[in-house]
């Protein structure tokens, strides 16, 4: 909506006021308030009544860092500029010392959102990103700071999940659909998703299948770190097929099987598939997971698309 820097649109002048800077102190810095423009500037009470009422900024938002083997995912909550996700993969990388990390990447706009979140030198610019980074020109060193502190403890054996959470719904709210709390657990944003409410957004209640494995082995290993899962479709009595949906099979190449894995002790692991069917598919019909183990194994589940019980719960014994 507002445009990059060779071709913005006229938002920026009417509300962002880029590269126009005050000379005052406090949080904010030399930030102009986006209603203190031409008369309005006289009243800066204005921008500080409109956040603390009606547009009010998230006051937390999630910060993680996920370790697989050697490579790691750090979780930006919202949109941050080149310059701080380099400071933030490198803190991380120098931090995370006892895990010997070979590499991080960033996955933004992930778990929340607070707006942009610009660099301190880049804050006292004004331009499109620090005008619109919230919470003034010590945010960015805030995250790297924090970022720094959760990678220092990836390689602790019961790693710290932090305080609760709770997502800010707001995107329901407007659509006038109810608010709800995330499910939680380790499948609580795919559980979340697939769970129907009173709604009626066409979530199914998915068939699904769960069994047990060998652990994953993360390095070099000849056997594969995840199983591999197909639809099969009876067409005969005892008869099984591999499913062809126009024309190729139906499996987790694609994206309507989602799996969920969880280890169980050192030796041991816990998976959970949910399938999304196709609108095309006919209910009546019988159909079943044929999953490749980590072991070699192969295995098969049935699935009831008729079914009318909730998606498979994560078991509480997982962890």
């Amino acid at each position: 909506m507002h445009g990059a820097e060779d071709g913005p649109s006229f938002i920026p002048r009417l509300i962002s006021h880029e590269g126009l800077s005050g000379l005052r102190c406090g949080p904010q810095g030399a930030k102009i308030g986006a209603l203190e423009i031409g008369p309005l500037r006289l009243l800066p009470v204005l921008t500080p009544a409109l956040t603390a009422t009606i547009a009010t900024p998230p006051r937390a938002v999630p910060t993680s860092i996920i370790a697989i083997g050697t490579f790691a995912l750090a979780a930006l909550p919202g949109e941050f500029t080149t310059v701080a996700g380099r400071r933030i993969r490198s803190t991380i990388l120098k931090a995370a010392i006892a895990t010997k990390l070979s590499d991080v990447a960033l996955v933004g706009l992930a778990n929340g959102y607070a707006l942009y979140v610009a660099t301190p030198e880049e804050y006292a610019l004004q331009h499109d990103e620090g005008s619109q980074t919230l919470y003034g020109a010590a945010e960015e060193p805030m995250f790297v700071e924090r970022f720094g502190m959760l990678a220092e403890h990836l390689g602790d054996a019961s790693p710290d999940r932090g305080g609760e959470y709770a997502h800010q719904h707001v995107a329901r709210h407007f659509f006038g659909l109810p608010r709800k709390d995330p499910s939680r657990g380790c499948d609580e944003g795919t559980r979340y998703a697939f769970t129907p409410d009173s709604s009626d957004l066409g979530f199914a209640r998915l068939p699904s299948a769960c069994w047990e494995d060998v652990a994953p082995v993360l390095g070099p290993s000849p056997r594969p770190v995840v199983p591999s899962i197909s639809v099969e479709i009876e067409e005969q009595p005892g008869r099984w097929q591999s499913l062809l949906i126009d024309g190729n099979p139906e499996s987790d190449d694609g994206l309507r099987i989602v799996t969920l894995g969880s280890r169980d002790g050192a030796s041991d692991s816990y998976w959970c598939s949910y399938w999304i069917p196709p609108a095309t598919i006919d209910p009546v019909r019988h159909y079943r997971f044929a999953v490749a183990l980590l072991t070699g194994r192969r295995i098969v589940r049935t699935l009831d698309l008729q079914s009318t019980a909730a998606p498979t719960p994560c078991p509480p014994r997982v962890r």
